[in-house]
């Protein structure tokens, strides 16, 4: 098995639309507006030096050995999301 993800990001930003064109646009974001958590690969997993090379983490480190896997962390990640979007708000996910 190939090492995938090892971190997961999301920041929301609350987007306040102009009143008129002479008021734009403003974009409000806070930290507690961020979401930044590691993710532990399954045991085994093939871990690939250039990715290591691009984000510099490797299997023995604290971060990702003290991490828990990606469905844990996909679903805290879904539950700030929700606690943080509210049902009148659009939200839109990349990757």
């Amino acid at each position: 098995m190939i090492c995938g993800i090892v971190q997961l990001l999301c920041q929301i930003f609350h987007i306040i639309l102009g009143i008129s064109p002479s008021i734009p646009p403003q974009t409000i974001t806070t930290d507690n507006d961020i979401f930044n958590k590691y993710e532990k690969p399954s045991q085994g997993a093939s871990w690939n030096q250039h990715a290591i090379n691009i984000h510099g983490n490797t299997p023995s480190d604290d971060c990702i050995q003290s991490a828990y896997g990606i469905k844990d962390v996909w679903n805290e990640c879904c539950t700030f999301m929700e606690k943080r979007i509210f049902s009148n708000e659009v939200s839109n996910l990349r990757t």
